[in-house]
This record gives C-alpha cells, sequence and structure tokens, in this order.
C-alpha cells in the first residue's frame, strides 16, 4: 500500500503542470462576480468625475478597449502542456503559449492592442505578467506538493480601476 502511495506521488511529480485540469467551484472565486463589482466600481467613479458611462459592454462583460484576455471568464477545464521551457494552457477556447524564460515577448492582438508578457518558473511556481494597453493581468500559477491541485491567482488592473481584482481558481488534476 505504501509503495503504491509512493508511486503516485511519483507519478504526479513527474507530470507536473501537464495534465488535465478541472475547475473546483467549491474553492474557486465567482470571477465573473468580481469583475462585475469592479467595472460597477470603476463606472461609477467615471460618472462621479463627470466623464459620462464606459464605452462598450455591460459591466462584468469583455474589459473596455476590445478583447483582451478575458478574466470574468474562467474555463472549468484546461489542458495544460509544460516541456522545454514552454507552458502551453488550452482552455477549448484560446491556446496561450508562454516562454518561461524570463524574456519580454510582444505581439499584437486579433483587436489590434498590443500586449507585453514576461513569464518565468521557479520550481513549482510560475508567473506570467502581461501588460495591454490600458492595464495589466499578474498571474501566478502554482503546482501543489503532490501535484493534485493547480492553484491560479489573476492580479487584475484595466483602464481606471480604482483597485486591482484578485481572483483565485483551484484546479483539480482529472490526467
Amino acid at each position: 500500500m505504501l509503495a503504491a502511495v509512493v508511486l503516485a506521488f511519483v507519478l504526479a511529480q513527474a507530470a507536473g503542470f501537464s495534465g488535465t485540469w478541472e475547475r473546483d467551484p467549491d474553492r474557486s472565486d465567482d470571477a465573473q462576480a468580481k469583475m462585475r463589482v469592479a467595472f460597477e466600481r470603476m463606472q461609477e467613479e467615471m460618472e462621479k468625475r463627470g466623464r459620462g458611462r464606459i464605452p462598450g459592454p455591460t459591466p462584468g462583460g469583455a474589459p473596455p478597449g476590445g478583447r483582451a484576455p478575458s478574466p470574468g471568464q474562467v474555463p472549468e477545464e484546461l489542458y495544460v502542456e509544460h516541456e522545454k521551457g514552454e507552458l502551453r494552457i488550452d482552455d477549448g477556447e484560446r491556446l496561450s503559449i508562454f516562454y518561461l524564460d524570463g524574456q519580454k515577448h510582444r505581439r499584437q492582438m486579433t483587436n489590434g492592442a498590443k500586449l507585453e508578457t514576461v513569464a518565468t518558473i521557479q520550481g513549482r511556481v510560475i508567473r506570467i505578467e502581461e501588460k495591454l494597453d490600458r492595464g495589466e493581468i499578474e498571474r501566478t500559477i502554482e503546482l501543489a506538493e503532490d501535484g493534485e491541485l493547480l492553484f491560479i491567482s489573476l492580479n487584475i488592473e484595466i483602464g481606471n480601476m480604482k483597485e486591482p481584482v484578485l481572483i483565485r481558481t483551484v484546479y483539480e488534476r482529472v490526467e
């Protein structure tokens, strides 16, 4: 029995970040609710200053300024591949590729906005900083010691947000 537990632990560690992960709603934040509150606060602040309403979608939808990474919509399942200094995250709708070399990588998004990304890995923790034209998203991905849970934290500052929004999501390994 002990040998089976040790073998399962070793296999989980060897798999690392790679695998299929399913969101645990009981241990995860309600991302849409947090983003809705943040956009409502931003709207109130703009109206106080006499700037009118935020252009674009209603609060809780995509951030103003186009189709940036949509932090209010957390995927229920992720497929992650980590090998050779590269992290690939497929959420079923979008494939994100991060180069874990600590270098700045620039690209243009489909809406024309510019995105600058820096990603690093240190042991069981991956840190990703994404700078947008009108904001910043800091992502921390941490693998539990037993390799069976993945903790993802997003710290989001977009547009005229008064305070950053922190969203925590817990994923359990499926495969």
